[in-house]
């Protein structure tokens, strides 16, 4: 990709409301912006809720805050699903 081709990759500006998913954002974010760089050519926004939803290890704690690694940790281990399929709701529904 040419370097001005990288504004093509970036997330737009997210809101996450009253919950703590500042790591999460930042976490999907990035492996979707690699993913755009290194696969697709394009962004494709990944599922913030899906890392709140589904703490597997003792640094995510939904709503209530993370580490990036315990996010990078659960798509290692689980994969990651697109927003679409699993949209952002500001809340952790512990499904």
């Amino acid at each position: 990709m040419k370097p001005n081709q990288f504004l093509d990759v970036t997330s737009s500006i997210k809101y996450q409301g009253i919950c703590g998913a500042c790591y999460a954002f930042s976490a999907v974010d990035t492996l979707a912006a690699a993913n755009a760089i290194h696969r697709y050519g394009f962004f494709v926004p990944l599922s913030v809720q899906q890392i709140l939803d589904c703490p597997n290890n003792k640094l995510t704690f939904g709503c209530s805050g993370g580490y990036l690694e315990g996010a990078f940790s659960h798509i290692q281990l689980y994969g990651v699903t697109t927003e679409q399929q699993y949209p952002y709701q500001s809340t952790t529904s512990g499904k």
